[in-house]
């Protein structure tokens, strides 16, 4: 009886401590998000960018890594996220003999991942080609 007793006090600390113990991991999206939104969000674009004979520009980005990135407004142009070094290059289709302006954002995407919390903008000349 003596046994079934310390047996049974003993399982029952056991089962006490490990119910009071600490949980210290953390959910792994929940760390990025926070990570995200602490980052210092940055644009860097050219100045303007030059047409191809066929009317297409390239304009290299770069922000912060997996940071929203899109050209354009109202209806956008190109829409993406930058990789995980923050690079990208949008692309943009137009007049070849026109030149224009427009505007680059990056922004930071909120918890439900579309809407953008953080954002930056910034203008770019597009020059026809020659």
């Amino acid at each position: 009886m003596k046994k079934i007793i310390i047996g049974s006090l003993t399982l029952l600390v056991a089962v006490s401590l490990s119910a009071c113990s600490s949980n210290n991991t953390k959910s792994t999206s929940s760390s990025k998000e926070s990570d995200k939104t602490k980052q210092t969000l940055f644009l860097k674009v050219p100045s303007s960018a030059s047409m191809d004979s066929r009317g297409v520009a390239l304009i290299r980005v770069k922000t912060i890594p997996n940071g929203k990135v899109r050209i354009g407004e109202g209806l956008t142009v190109d829409s993406q996220s930058a990789d995980s070094d923050g690079n990208f290059t949008l692309k943009l289709a137009s007049d070849p003999h026109k030149k224009s302006t427009v505007k680059v954002t990056a922004g930071i995407a909120g918890t439900d991942g579309k809407e953008i919390t953080k954002k930056i903008t910034k203008d770019v000349n597009i020059e026809p080609s020659k």
